[in-house]
């Protein structure tokens, strides 16, 4: 086989996870289903892997605490992609009207810190649907149930939807009809 294996070793352990990042040949015809497998014994562990086309270089990258043997591979089962947008994007919420309950779709062109916060027409913050650090990564999902931070069922009505990260801001209009 013509496969190329990547060894890591370190004597001590890692308080951050390191960024691995191996090149993806160019003229692939798909890279979005290229993945990073760590070897767990017997076994080729396929690892959550994103795909960064910029700067002229196509590359595979994971976050790792564990070292070890890493290899590059195609995986044709795939039907999603591993690469990462360009551009973040707040898609619009579906269904739209909705009742009881809609997704939130959106695309991160970098990792970092995300919220999702829901408001009434007021401007009154509703609820908090996310607020934690992300990976990159096109068509990410959320959903929102039709209630409130409490857990009560909110009122038919227009609400917003805002998304905010270091780099990005954006908000968009849904309808609750009960």
């Amino acid at each position: 086989s013509n496969e190329v294996i990547y060894q890591y070793q370190s004597d001590g352990n890692f308080e951050q996870a390191l960024k691995l990042s191996l090149a993806i040949d160019r003229n692939v015809s798909d890279p979005g289903k290229y993945f990073i497998y760590r070897k767990n014994g017997d076994n080729w562990e396929q690892l959550v892997t994103q795909v960064y086309d910029r700067d002229a270089k196509l590359e595979a990258v994971i976050y790792t605490r564990d070292l070890g043997s890493f290899k590059l591979a195609y995986d044709a089962s795939f039907s999603g992609t591993n690469l990462v947008p360009n551009d973040y994007a707040l898609k619009q919420n579906y269904p739209n009207p909705f009742n009881p309950s809609t997704t939130i779709q959106y695309d991160l062109a970098n990792d970092g810190h995300v919220r999702i916060l829901i408001y009434n027409i007021l401007g009154q913050r509703i609820r908090e649907l996310i607020n934690e650090n992300q990976l990159a990564g096109s068509n990410k999902r959320t959903i929102w149930d039709g209630r409130d931070q409490s857990g009560k069922s909110v009122a038919s009505g227009v609400y917003i939807y805002q998304i905010t990260s270091r780099e990005y801001f954006a908000s968009k209009r849904m309808l609750l009809i009960k």
